[in-house]
Protein backbone atom coordinates (compact mmCIF):
# COMPACT_ATOMS: atom_id res chain seq x y z
CA UNK A 1 0.00 0.00 0.00
CA UNK A 2 1.29 3.43 -1.03
CA UNK A 3 1.45 6.80 0.68
CA UNK A 4 -1.53 8.28 -1.11
CA UNK A 5 -4.27 5.07 0.11
CA UNK A 6 -3.06 5.38 3.30
CA UNK A 7 -4.44 9.08 3.95
CA UNK A 8 -7.80 8.30 3.07
CA UNK A 9 -8.00 5.31 5.39
CA UNK A 10 -6.23 7.66 8.07
CA UNK A 11 -8.62 10.49 7.65
CA UNK A 12 -11.66 7.96 8.25
CA UNK A 13 -9.83 6.71 11.12
CA UNK A 14 -9.80 10.35 12.24
CA UNK A 15 -13.64 10.95 11.37
CA UNK A 16 -15.00 7.85 12.95
CA UNK A 17 -13.22 9.31 15.92
CA UNK A 18 -14.63 12.80 16.25
CA UNK A 19 -17.79 10.87 15.67
CA UNK A 20 -17.61 8.47 18.48
CA UNK A 21 -15.86 11.33 20.63
CA UNK A 22 -19.44 13.39 20.07
CA UNK A 23 -21.51 10.44 20.47
CA UNK A 24 -19.71 10.09 23.90
CA UNK A 25 -19.89 13.51 24.63
CA UNK A 26 -23.59 14.07 25.62
CA UNK A 27 -23.30 10.48 27.56
CA UNK A 28 -20.07 11.80 29.30
CA UNK A 29 -21.91 15.18 30.27
CA UNK A 30 -25.28 13.68 31.40
CA UNK A 31 -22.95 11.62 34.29
CA UNK A 32 -21.61 14.31 35.25
CA UNK A 33 -24.82 16.43 36.27
CA UNK A 34 -26.08 13.25 37.52
CA UNK A 35 -22.84 13.24 39.69
CA UNK A 36 -23.42 16.59 40.65
CA UNK A 37 -26.91 16.87 41.14
CA UNK A 38 -26.02 13.82 43.67
CA UNK A 39 -23.98 15.40 45.25
CA UNK A 40 -25.38 19.18 45.45
CA UNK A 41 -27.69 18.11 48.78
CA UNK A 42 -24.76 16.78 50.84
CA UNK A 43 -23.10 19.97 49.80
CA UNK A 44 -26.06 22.17 50.46
CA UNK A 45 -25.51 20.56 53.72
CA UNK A 46 -22.33 21.08 54.36
CA UNK A 47 -22.65 24.53 53.62
CA UNK A 48 -25.64 24.92 55.59
CA UNK A 49 -23.43 23.29 58.71
CA UNK A 50 -20.72 25.34 58.44
CA UNK A 51 -23.24 28.39 58.67
CA UNK A 52 -25.20 27.09 61.55
CA UNK A 53 -21.43 26.49 63.43
CA UNK A 54 -20.56 30.23 62.56
CA UNK A 55 -23.36 31.83 63.54
CA UNK A 56 -23.57 29.09 66.95
CA UNK A 57 -19.35 30.58 67.86
CA UNK A 58 -20.80 34.55 66.92
CA UNK A 59 -23.37 34.01 69.25
CA UNK A 60 -20.65 32.51 72.03
CA UNK A 61 -19.02 35.31 71.04
CA UNK A 62 -21.41 37.86 71.87
CA UNK A 63 -21.78 36.47 75.19
CA UNK A 64 -18.82 36.13 76.29
CA UNK A 65 -18.56 39.99 75.29
CA UNK A 66 -21.78 40.75 77.06
CA UNK A 67 -20.17 38.34 79.91
CA UNK A 68 -17.11 40.77 80.35
CA UNK A 69 -18.79 43.78 80.07
CA UNK A 70 -20.67 43.36 83.12
CA UNK A 71 -17.78 41.75 84.95
CA UNK A 72 -16.25 46.12 84.54
CA UNK A 73 -18.91 47.10 84.92
CA UNK A 74 -19.50 45.73 88.88
CA UNK A 75 -15.68 45.92 89.02
CA UNK A 76 -15.80 49.95 88.28
CA UNK A 77 -19.67 50.22 90.49
CA UNK A 78 -17.42 48.15 93.12
CA UNK A 79 -14.41 50.30 92.97
CA UNK A 80 -16.36 54.07 93.02
CA UNK A 81 -18.36 52.60 96.29
CA UNK A 82 -14.95 51.72 97.82
CA UNK A 83 -13.68 54.73 96.95
CA UNK A 84 -16.56 56.97 97.95
CA UNK A 85 -17.15 54.84 101.62
CA UNK A 86 -13.19 55.68 102.08
CA UNK A 87 -13.50 59.49 101.39
CA UNK A 88 -16.70 59.52 103.91
CA UNK A 89 -14.27 57.41 106.14
CA UNK A 90 -13.04 59.48 109.30
CA UNK A 91 -8.88 60.24 109.20
CA UNK A 92 -6.98 56.88 110.28
CA UNK A 93 -9.84 54.87 109.58
CA UNK A 94 -9.71 52.02 106.82
CA UNK A 95 -12.46 50.71 103.98
CA UNK A 96 -13.95 47.43 104.73
CA UNK A 97 -12.57 44.93 102.91
CA UNK A 98 -13.66 43.53 99.23
CA UNK A 99 -14.61 40.30 100.52
CA UNK A 100 -16.73 41.78 102.86
CA UNK A 101 -18.65 44.11 100.31
CA UNK A 102 -22.18 44.41 99.50
CA UNK A 103 -22.91 42.62 96.46
CA UNK A 104 -22.86 44.81 93.49
CA UNK A 105 -26.22 45.08 91.81
CA UNK A 106 -25.95 44.76 87.87
CA UNK A 107 -29.16 46.05 86.32
CA UNK A 108 -31.15 44.30 83.94
CA UNK A 109 -30.95 47.21 81.55
CA UNK A 110 -27.67 47.30 80.99
CA UNK A 111 -27.32 43.79 80.05
CA UNK A 112 -31.16 42.31 78.32
CA UNK A 113 -29.94 39.00 77.65
CA UNK A 114 -28.13 37.74 80.57
CA UNK A 115 -31.48 38.57 82.41
CA UNK A 116 -33.51 37.43 79.68
CA UNK A 117 -31.68 33.99 80.19
CA UNK A 118 -31.57 34.33 83.89
CA UNK A 119 -35.59 34.66 83.83
CA UNK A 120 -35.69 31.57 81.87
CA UNK A 121 -33.59 30.26 84.59
CA UNK A 122 -35.62 30.87 87.31
CA UNK A 123 -38.59 30.21 86.21
CA UNK A 124 -38.52 26.82 84.14
CA UNK A 125 -36.10 25.52 87.22
CA UNK A 126 -38.68 23.72 88.30
CA UNK A 127 -40.34 22.00 85.15
CA UNK A 128 -37.02 20.56 84.56
CA UNK A 129 -36.04 16.90 84.23
CA UNK A 130 -34.06 15.84 87.11
CA UNK A 131 -30.13 15.59 85.22
CA UNK A 132 -31.59 19.40 83.55
CA UNK A 133 -32.03 20.50 87.64
CA UNK A 134 -28.82 18.80 88.34
CA UNK A 135 -26.72 20.72 86.24
CA UNK A 136 -28.87 23.97 86.63
CA UNK A 137 -28.05 24.69 90.41
CA UNK A 138 -24.50 25.22 89.47
CA UNK A 139 -25.83 28.46 88.01
CA UNK A 140 -28.42 29.25 90.43
CA UNK A 141 -25.56 29.03 92.92
CA UNK A 142 -23.47 31.64 90.94
CA UNK A 143 -26.45 33.66 90.50
CA UNK A 144 -26.72 33.39 94.29
CA UNK A 145 -23.33 34.73 94.83
CA UNK A 146 -24.14 37.73 93.03
CA UNK A 147 -27.42 38.38 95.50
CA UNK A 148 -29.89 36.74 93.11
CA UNK A 149 -32.31 35.91 96.24
CA UNK A 150 -34.74 33.44 93.93
CA UNK A 151 -31.60 31.75 93.08
CA UNK A 152 -30.65 30.77 96.61
CA UNK A 153 -34.34 30.24 97.79
CA UNK A 154 -34.45 27.50 94.72
CA UNK A 155 -30.89 26.57 95.95
CA UNK A 156 -32.58 25.74 99.66
CA UNK A 157 -35.62 24.40 98.02
CA UNK A 158 -33.88 21.72 96.24
CA UNK A 159 -32.49 20.09 99.88
CA UNK A 160 -36.16 18.65 99.66
CA UNK A 161 -36.25 17.72 95.93
CA UNK A 162 -37.16 13.97 94.93
CA UNK A 163 -33.61 13.06 93.40
CA UNK A 164 -31.06 12.13 96.11
CA UNK A 165 -28.92 13.49 93.03
CA UNK A 166 -29.96 16.66 93.20
CA UNK A 167 -30.79 17.34 96.84
CA UNK A 168 -26.57 16.20 97.20
CA UNK A 169 -25.59 18.70 94.47
CA UNK A 170 -27.71 21.29 96.28
CA UNK A 171 -26.01 20.95 99.74
CA UNK A 172 -22.23 21.03 97.91
CA UNK A 173 -23.82 24.24 96.21
CA UNK A 174 -25.00 25.85 99.14
CA UNK A 175 -22.21 24.67 101.84
CA UNK A 176 -20.03 26.89 99.21
CA UNK A 177 -21.78 30.37 99.40
CA UNK A 178 -24.09 29.81 102.62
CA UNK A 179 -21.86 29.71 105.38
CA UNK A 180 -23.72 31.26 107.70
CA UNK A 181 -26.46 28.83 107.70
CA UNK A 182 -23.96 25.75 106.89
CA UNK A 183 -24.91 24.40 110.60
CA UNK A 184 -28.44 24.09 109.85
CA UNK A 185 -28.56 22.94 106.13
CA UNK A 186 -26.18 19.94 107.49
CA UNK A 187 -28.59 18.97 110.26
CA UNK A 188 -31.81 19.15 108.29
CA UNK A 189 -30.41 16.77 105.93
CA UNK A 190 -27.93 14.35 108.12
CA UNK A 191 -30.97 12.26 107.79
CA UNK A 192 -31.25 11.89 104.53
CA UNK A 193 -32.70 8.72 103.11
CA UNK A 194 -29.74 8.50 100.79
CA UNK A 195 -26.04 7.81 101.61
CA UNK A 196 -25.26 10.39 98.81
CA UNK A 197 -26.59 13.26 100.82
CA UNK A 198 -25.37 11.93 103.99
CA UNK A 199 -21.78 11.76 102.75
CA UNK A 200 -21.87 15.24 101.75
CA UNK A 201 -22.71 15.88 105.15
CA UNK A 202 -20.41 14.05 106.46
CA UNK A 203 -17.80 15.50 104.62
CA UNK A 204 -18.64 19.29 105.32
CA UNK A 205 -19.20 18.77 108.78
CA UNK A 206 -15.28 19.54 109.08
CA UNK A 207 -15.78 23.32 108.54
CA UNK A 208 -17.74 23.86 111.77
CA UNK A 209 -16.40 23.90 115.24
CA UNK A 210 -15.79 20.38 116.49
CA UNK A 211 -17.79 21.09 119.48
CA UNK A 212 -20.69 21.31 117.16
CA UNK A 213 -19.69 18.84 113.99
CA UNK A 214 -18.29 15.98 116.85
CA UNK A 215 -21.09 14.89 117.85
CA UNK A 216 -23.33 14.64 114.77
CA UNK A 217 -20.09 12.72 113.17
CA UNK A 218 -19.57 10.17 115.77
CA UNK A 219 -23.44 9.42 115.03
CA UNK A 220 -22.39 9.06 111.37
CA UNK A 221 -19.84 6.30 111.92
CA UNK A 222 -22.81 4.14 112.64
CA UNK A 223 -24.20 4.93 109.26
CA UNK A 224 -25.10 1.56 107.25
CA UNK A 225 -22.54 3.40 103.92
CA UNK A 226 -19.58 2.82 104.45
CA UNK A 227 -19.25 6.01 101.97
CA UNK A 228 -20.44 7.72 104.38
CA UNK A 229 -18.39 6.50 107.36
CA UNK A 230 -15.44 7.16 105.34
CA UNK A 231 -16.45 10.88 104.91
CA UNK A 232 -17.18 11.35 108.74
CA UNK A 233 -14.09 9.72 109.67
CA UNK A 234 -11.76 11.96 107.66
CA UNK A 235 -13.89 14.65 108.60
CA UNK A 236 -13.23 13.69 112.34
CA UNK A 237 -9.22 13.18 111.29
CA UNK A 238 -9.41 17.06 109.90
CA UNK A 239 -11.09 18.42 113.05
CA UNK A 240 -9.05 15.79 115.73
CA UNK A 241 -12.01 15.08 117.78
CA UNK A 242 -10.74 13.63 120.77
CA UNK A 243 -14.03 12.31 121.96
CA UNK A 244 -14.33 9.85 119.27
CA UNK A 245 -11.68 7.98 119.98
CA UNK A 246 -14.08 4.71 121.75
CA UNK A 247 -15.95 5.25 118.16
CA UNK A 248 -13.06 4.51 115.87
CA UNK A 249 -11.28 2.03 117.85
CA UNK A 250 -14.99 0.30 117.32
CA UNK A 251 -14.51 0.78 113.29
CA UNK A 252 -10.91 -1.33 113.43
CA UNK A 253 -13.23 -4.53 113.37
CA UNK A 254 -15.32 -2.87 110.31
CA UNK A 255 -15.45 -5.86 107.48
CA UNK A 256 -14.24 -2.78 105.19
CA UNK A 257 -10.38 -2.70 104.98
CA UNK A 258 -10.63 0.40 104.12
CA UNK A 259 -12.29 1.79 106.65
CA UNK A 260 -10.73 0.31 109.34
CA UNK A 261 -7.03 1.63 107.49
CA UNK A 262 -8.70 5.20 107.98
CA UNK A 263 -9.89 4.52 111.80
CA UNK A 264 -6.33 3.42 112.94
CA UNK A 265 -4.94 6.44 110.74
CA UNK A 266 -6.82 8.58 112.29
CA UNK A 267 -6.38 6.89 115.93
CA UNK A 268 -2.46 7.24 115.25
CA UNK A 269 -3.20 11.17 114.63
CA UNK A 270 -4.74 11.47 118.07
CA UNK A 271 -1.79 9.74 119.73
CA UNK A 272 -2.53 6.06 119.81
CA UNK A 273 -0.16 4.34 117.35
CA UNK A 274 -0.67 1.13 118.64
CA UNK A 275 -4.00 1.20 116.95
CA UNK A 276 -2.67 0.92 113.60
CA UNK A 277 -1.17 -3.09 114.68
CA UNK A 278 -4.26 -4.81 114.16
CA UNK A 279 -5.22 -3.77 111.02
CA UNK A 280 -1.31 -4.32 109.66
CA UNK A 281 -1.99 -7.36 110.72
CA UNK A 282 -5.47 -8.05 108.66
CA UNK A 283 -3.52 -6.16 105.76
CA UNK A 284 -1.11 -8.99 105.73
CA UNK A 285 -2.93 -12.25 106.53
CA UNK A 286 -4.18 -12.18 102.51
CA UNK A 287 -1.70 -10.28 101.30
CA UNK A 288 0.10 -13.34 99.00
CA UNK A 289 -3.02 -14.26 97.75
CA UNK A 290 -3.82 -11.09 96.51
CA UNK A 291 -3.51 -10.41 92.46
CA UNK A 292 -1.30 -6.57 91.86
CA UNK A 293 -4.23 -4.94 92.22
CA UNK A 294 -5.22 -5.58 95.32
CA UNK A 295 -1.30 -5.72 96.79
CA UNK A 296 -0.67 -2.22 95.46
CA UNK A 297 -4.01 -1.04 97.44
CA UNK A 298 -2.91 -2.79 100.24
CA UNK A 299 0.64 -0.86 100.21
CA UNK A 300 -1.21 2.31 100.17
CA UNK A 301 -2.88 1.16 103.10
CA UNK A 302 0.46 0.68 105.03
CA UNK A 303 2.06 3.69 103.66
CA UNK A 304 -1.23 5.30 105.39
CA UNK A 305 -0.35 3.38 108.92
CA UNK A 306 3.40 3.96 108.76
CA UNK A 307 3.74 0.57 108.48
CA UNK A 308 7.95 0.88 107.57
CA UNK A 309 9.18 -2.32 108.03
CA UNK A 310 6.10 -4.28 106.33
CA UNK A 311 6.71 -2.06 103.38
CA UNK A 312 10.48 -2.90 102.96
CA UNK A 313 9.96 -6.71 103.20
CA UNK A 314 7.55 -6.26 100.33
CA UNK A 315 10.14 -4.37 98.49
CA UNK A 316 12.75 -7.00 98.95
CA UNK A 317 10.50 -10.10 98.42
CA UNK A 318 7.35 -9.36 95.71
CA UNK A 319 7.13 -10.96 92.62
CA UNK A 320 5.27 -8.14 90.95
CA UNK A 321 7.74 -4.87 89.34
CA UNK A 322 4.53 -2.55 89.95
CA UNK A 323 3.87 -3.66 93.51
CA UNK A 324 7.68 -3.54 94.38
CA UNK A 325 7.87 -0.11 92.92
CA UNK A 326 4.45 0.91 94.70
CA UNK A 327 6.39 -0.17 97.89
CA UNK A 328 9.47 1.73 97.17
CA UNK A 329 7.52 5.38 96.82
CA UNK A 330 4.95 4.15 99.76
CA UNK A 331 8.82 4.21 102.00
CA UNK A 332 9.98 7.64 100.02
CA UNK A 333 6.78 9.70 101.56
CA UNK A 334 6.91 8.33 104.75
CA UNK A 335 10.47 9.63 105.07
CA UNK A 336 9.52 12.76 103.62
Amino acid sequence: MNATSVRPVALVLSIAGVALAALALPLALERWRGTTRSAEPAARALVAELSRRTDKLDEELASLRGELAALRAVHERGFAAQSSVQGALAPGASAREPSQALTPVVRAADFPHEFELRRELIRGFRAMNVEDREDALEQLAELARWGDEEARVLLAESLGDESAAVRARALKELAGLDEANLGEHLRATISDPSAKVRAVVASRLDDLPAEDAGPMLVGLLRDPSSKVVLEAIQSIDALAYEAARPFLAQQLQAESLEVATRAAQALRKLGDAGAALPTIQRILENFASDDVAGRVQNVKRLRRLRAFSQLESILAADASLAVREEARDALARIED
